[in-house]
């Protein structure tokens, strides 16, 4: 990730970039997640379904 994001720099320095881990998204990988320290404009994105029973209420 840090090498993508390295790369984006280069022609884009105030670009916002939206970033998510692994695994669904999950909070649970970000200690793992490898992004550049110190940069203002990286967002790092997650999707949450705790309870699953809830947040997956009557899908097929």
């Amino acid at each position: 990730m840090a090498k993508l994001v390295i790369s984006l720099r280069e022609n884009e320095a105030e670009r916002t970039i939206v970033i998510g881990s692994n695994k669904w998204q999950g909070t649970e990988t970000f200690p793992a997640l490898k992004v550049p320290e110190k940069d203002e404009n990286i967002i790092l994105s997650f999707h949450h379904y705790r309870p699953f029973g809830f947040t997956h209420y009557k899908t097929p």
